[in-house]
């Protein structure tokens, strides 16, 4: 009997949102059936310190019942503001610098980026829409993990890298100079199925003849001037 007024009780709710006029000042009845949502506008970018304010376009619920989020905004400054619980447009003010996403952020975020999200509760059901977009800065800022590291021959020691201020983020990564490494000196790669900026240095079988240290170099593709450096000590098994 009490499975059966639960499920009474359900069916009775949602037969009142589905057939309960409730709009606002100018009476626009809402069915609260096949919800849909769209923001606009849609952007690949948007400059350090600047204003842009999104539309949600909502279809057969009210728009000011628009919940909008920036994902992550613990681990990183992402901008202005963080959350806002109803309105139908957000006016996002972007973070004087791009964000570095650090602890549980980096793990979940492509550093530099930003993610909105616009959301609409509906009964259980998650009626949403997201973008994601690069915050540009007039300069890229390039950083590498760790700084220093101790390898022993045919080990392995992960390196992460980013290049953030603008659109094409991407890095070229040099051991002593040479793209990719060398037999000679190590090689490094990105590691299978791993987090984007994440690479895997693996060292020589033999200690190079310009001795045990090695450097670990992150370069922006978008400004080849700007780059991070590790300095590897190979060490004796």
């Amino acid at each position: 009997m009490k499975l059966r007024s639960r499920l009474l009780s359900i069916l009775t709710i949602t037969s009142t949102a589905a057939w309960t006029s409730c709009g606002g000042g100018n009476g626009t009845p809402y069915s609260y059936q096949n919800i849909t949502m769209s923001v606009s506008p849609h952007i690949t970018s948007i400059p350090v310190g600047t204003t842009m304010t999104f539309t949600a376009t909502v279809t057969n619920a009210p728009p000011t019942s628009v919940e909008w989020t920036l994902y992550s905004y613990a681990y990183a400054n992402l901008g202005s503001p963080p959350t806002q619980l109803g309105g139908a447009t957000f006016v996002y003010t972007a973070p004087p610098t791009p964000p570095i996403y650090t602890g549980a952020g980096a793990f979940a975020n492509t550093q530099g980026t930003v993610t909105l999200e616009a959301m609409f509760p509906d009964l259980g059901m998650i009626i949403s829409d997201n973008q994601t977009f690069v915050v540009t800065a007039p300069s890229v800022i390039v950083g590498l993990t760790p700084a220093t590291a101790t390898v022993a021959l045919n080990a392995t020691q992960q390196f992460t890298g980013y290049a953030v201020g603008n659109v094409n983020n991407a890095l070229t990564w040099q051991v002593n100079g040479v793209t990719g490494g060398s037999t000679a000196y190590g090689t490094i790669a990105p590691v299978a199925n791993g987090l984007p900026g994440a690479y895997l240095y693996t060292a020589p079988s033999a200690i190079p003849m310009t001795g045990n240290t090695v450097t670990i170099t992150a370069i922006s593709q978008a400004d080849t001037t700007k780059f991070a450096s590790s300095a590897v000590t190979l060490a004796s098994p």
